[in-house]
């Protein structure tokens, strides 16, 4: 595949569900839901990431009462499955709908 072409799904921090996941995993599904539909144990699940330098957890906040984008991708390695959920726009959901099916980078941008 060519490397401008590659398809990147970006994370803002080392979020917990990610610990065991490989660099490549397969977008399987697009969902939407509003913010306040989500479960509060699905959303600790989707939102915790570690805090390294202070070895403790911490929680991003996903906004309120919002239309989001529920993300699932297979982890081939380990036949197991993982969320990601991001705000809505149109353009988004729908660039992201067209690529169900197909390989993504996960790229884990550093953060202070």
């Amino acid at each position: 595949m060519d490397k401008s072409k590659e398809l990147i799904i970006k994370f803002s921090h080392e979020y917990y569900k990610l610990n065991l996941i490989p660099s490549k995993v397969t977008l399987l599904e697009t969902f939407v839901k509003q913010s306040e539909e989500l479960s509060e144990s699905f959303v600790e699940y989707d939102t915790r990431y570690i805090l390294e330098n202070e070895n403790k957890f911490k929680y991003y906040q996903l906004p309120e009462a919002k239309p989001m984008i529920v993300l699932l991708f297979y982890v081939e390695s380990s036949n197991t499955t993982f969320t990601t959920v991001r705000p809505y726009n149109y353009f988004k959901y729908k660039w992201y709908s067209e690529n169900r099916g197909k390989k993504f980078k996960i790229e884990i941008l550093k953060t202070t």
